[in-house]
């Protein structure tokens, strides 16, 4: 079991955090990579997307219309809110990754990049979300985990998800890989 605090507590994911994201997002050297990495990611996706946990909103900006930002952190809402995106609260524990109040049939690629790593039963969270994404008519599921060195970068990480965590877990999350 996870002993650090993890995304189920919710204490460390305030203004502080927010602010540490924001200030990532800014960063030059880490725009000009980020830009390779989103674009990468944008190749795969289809159709109006749910981008659950889209943080600072750099995937977001970049989404086809009609998508939706899903974020726990409400300073990350404001700023995304001034931005002009479309970003509401989501509380996955609360709501048990059950997407209640999205509508069924309205998106079709749901993104979770760099949110898994912050959850210590990681193979039961997505177990759930495939489990939503059907019955809301999700066709098309991107996963992003960090590598090592992005794992071992914020103290709010609590899995490391990699092939050998996968067949431990009994559940194979990568069907394709794309660099």
């Amino acid at each position: 079991m996870c002993k650090k605090k993890t995304m189920q507590d919710g204490n460390e994911f305030d203004q502080a955090y927010a602010n540490e994201q924001l200030g990532r997002s800014r960063h030059p050297i880490r725009r000009l990579l980020k830009c390779f990495y989103l674009n990468n990611m944008l190749k795969d996706v289809h159709g109006a997307t749910l981008d659950v946990g889209c943080g600072a909103g750099q995937l977001l900006a970049r989404l086809p219309p009609g998508s939706l930002g899903l974020e726990l952190n409400p300073f990350l809402i404001q700023v995304l809110a001034a931005l002009g995106m479309n970003a509401i609260h989501y509380d996955m524990n609360e709501d048990d990754f059950m997407f209640s109040s999205i509508p069924v049939n309205q998106f079709k690629t749901l993104i979770f990049a760099h949110v898994l790593e912050h959850f210590s039963e990681a193979a039961s969270v997505m177990r759930k979300i495939f489990r939503s994404a059907n019955r809301l008519g999700i066709t098309r599921i991107i996963i992003v985990v960090p590598g090592e060195l992005g794992y071992a970068s914020d103290k709010s990480h609590c899995t490391f998800i990699n092939l050998g965590y996968q067949l431990k877990a009994g559940q194979f999350l990568w069907l394709s890989r794309s660099w």
